[in-house]
């Protein structure tokens, strides 16, 4: 879990990355959306997790503007 420059909340959950506004308790996603109906061990997107992050980190030089997420599975996804 970390803390982007605004103060919110990021954090990983299965397949979504997630901004969580405290003040507002709201919440912004990254990563999800609908994907083919298939295993997840052979799924493959360009644009969207198919399959649980693995790791997550985000950048500490002083921004904290960049996230990048990495998934599980025969082909893993990164994203940033």
């Amino acid at each position: 879990m970390y803390y982007n420059p605004d103060g919110k909340v990021v954090y990983m959950t299965a397949c979504l990355g997630v901004i969580l506004d405290q003040e507002t308790n709201t919440q912004q996603f990254f990563g999800g959306g609908q994907v083919e109906n298939k295993s997840k061990q052979v799924a493959n997107d360009l644009h969207h997790h198919t399959n649980d992050i693995m790791s997550m980190n985000v950048n500490t030089n002083g921004s904290r503007e960049w996230a990048v997420t990495g998934q599980v599975g025969k082909w893993p996804a990164v994203f940033v």
